[in-house]
């Protein structure tokens, strides 16, 4: 077990290397992520919207949409028949 540490000791640099490469990374899009959602929020409260607009918006387009409640219907039956799959052998 000792040896598994001790021995290969560039290849770990490289790989530690490409971590850290992958881990910056996901820390400049998390950055990126909440710059545009500041920007997008800006740009929403200066056109003078409101959460009542908002909210109007969001039942009128996707709640009234036709394709997102037949995606939410299989979805819950997906999940009822697989709980019902599931307790069913308990």
């Amino acid at each position: 077990m000792v040896k598994l540490f001790s021995s290969h000791v560039g290849s770990k640099i490289i790989v530690g290397l490409i971590v850290m490469i992958v881990t910056l990374s996901f820390g400049f899009i998390v950055l990126a992520d909440a710059l545009l959602l500041i920007k997008v929020h800006r740009l929403y409260r200066q056109s003078g919207a409101t959460l009542e607009q908002a909210q109007r918006e969001f039942q009128s387009a996707f709640v009234n949409n036709p394709t997102v409640r037949g995606a939410a219907r299989e979805a819950a039956t997906a999940g009822i028949n697989e709980t019902l799959r599931s307790s069913s052998y308990k």
